[in-house]
């Protein structure tokens, strides 16, 4: 893929704002001419990203004429402080979220015209996951970093069940997972192979069934070329419900003690505790949490890897959260905003930032020389495979989610049947969401 797009990665881009103004936004730290001269004042940005993480790097792009404030939110208030800050006359200028957050704030964005930022140039500068903040009329957000879902591995119970390296395939996943898991007389999971099954004990459970309906060629949700709205493609064909199936049974197999697979329950603890006491073998977890884990059990010997793959695919996909620079198009300095917005995602801001956040760039530029860091090279190829899908409403969908897996596994319904109402409840948040404001947003 990185050969193909013929690295052109300096776009011109015109705003209209009172008079046009030129810069240079993809080239890294910018120079952007007349566009610095003129533009002048206080920007400020909101996010949830750590102030110690992203302060060194909010410095590096302050100017003589602009001063830049970052402020931290409480990401279980952010978006209801958002709302009313922008209601109250004093929001931010530009605001850092997570794909599912943007789309659901799409009605608070500058939408950057593609007569401004070329489509083109957009698609040969970020990765394909980047193409979710694309709508009919231009872009929602500059993409910024994504976190993608990646495997992490203990390498003690792995070496202490007599096996090498860690899983690559869904079927090297299950024989790893068979050979870690160890009961005891009763029949009682003492050491889990792996946490899958269950929803919520389950750490991240709708990005690891999310992965696997998008590695089974399922996008969850596509666009409805007549009406211009979205809709949920679960069930659109024979081949999608089929996909959609097999990746519900195989997510629901582990947790089924009837099932070779069976290896976790819904009596044991959240799977990111588990593993940090060292009693699971693996588990799916953002790749932002690697320090954490590292600092939470110093002892854990663990390593991290690119999520398994269908054995035999051509296609690579991991579900990754996407985060973007929304320009507020309420913002009182659109010329200021524009300027940091651009600086921000320059590409050595992104290079050192994404580092520090044990996260991955976005750039195509920043993406062709793999780290040699076992680590970055993991996070980094994660990136270039990353996916995910248009999620108007993620606590209504995580619900949604929820309840189809408790239904499976208490065999309340059958798989077939419940692809058909996870398709149904989807279009239904949909419609009472995004397909609402559809002629609005042009999303």
């Amino acid at each position: 893929m990185l050969k193909e797009v013929g690295f052109k990665r300096i776009i011109t881009v015109f705003f209209v704002v009172g008079t046009v103004i030129g810069f240079l936004i993809f080239s890294g730290m910018i120079k952007v001419g007349d566009s610095a001269k003129t533009a002048k004042g206080k920007v400020v940005i909101w996010g949830t990203i750590p102030y110690n993480i992203i302060h060194p790097y909010i410095e590096k792009i302050w100017t003589k004429d602009v001063e830049v404030v970052y402020s931290v939110k409480d990401k279980n208030t952010y978006e209801r402080d958002l709302v009313d800050a922008l209601a109250a006359g004093n929001g931010p200028d530009l605001f850092i979220m997570s794909h599912e957050e943007i789309i659901r704030n799409a009605d608070k964005a500058f939408v950057i015209p593609y007569t401004s930022l070329p489509k083109e140039g957009f698609l040969t500068t970020y990765v394909k996951e980047a193409d979710i903040f694309l709508t009919k009329s231009g872009i929602l957000a500059i993409p910024f970093f994504t976190d993608p879902l990646v495997l992490y591995y203990n390498k003690q119970l792995i070496a202490s069940s007599y096996l090498v390296s860690y899983p690559k395939t869904w079927k090297e996943f299950v024989t790893f997972s068979q050979k870690i898991t160890k009961h005891d007389e009763y029949g009682t999971i003492e050491i889990a192979g792996a946490a899958m099954g269950t929803y919520n004990n389950v750490t991240h459970a709708k990005d690891i069934i999310s992965t696997l309906f998008l590695q089974n060629g399922n996008s969850i949700v596509g666009d409805d070329q007549v009406s211009g709205k979205k809709k949920s493609i679960l069930t659109l064909t024979e081949e999608n419900s089929e996909a959609a199936k097999n990746a519900l049974l195989f997510y629901s197999s582990f947790q089924d003690k009837g099932n070779s697979h069976y290896s976790w329950n819904a009596s044991l603890e959240d799977s990111r505790n588990q593993f940090a006491s060292g009693d699971l073998g693996l588990l799916f977890d953002r790749a932002s949490q690697l320090e954490y884990m590292a600092k939470r059990n110093p002892n854990l010997s663990f390593g991290i890897a690119v999520v398994p793959q269908i054995e035999g695919t051509s296609t690579k996909k991991v579900f990754g959260e996407m985060y973007g620079v929304v320009i507020s198009k309420h913002t009182k300095n659109l010329k200021a905003a524009i300027l940091v917005a651009s600086r921000l995602t320059g590409k050595d801001i992104v290079k050192g930032f994404v580092d520090s956040f044990h996260v991955a760039p976005v750039r195509l530029d920043l993406l062709t020389s793999i780290p040699e860091d076992a680590n970055k090279s993991v996070i980094y190829k994660s990136a270039i495979i990353a996916d995910a899908w248009f999620d108007p409403d993620a606590k209504n969908t995580d619900s949604v989610f929820r309840n189809i897996v408790r239904s499976i596994n208490a065999k309340s319904i059958e798989v077939h049947q419940a692809i058909n109402k996870l398709n149904a409840d989807i279009q239904s948040i949909l419609d009472t969401t995004v397909n609402k404001t559809v002629n609005k947003t042009g999303k």
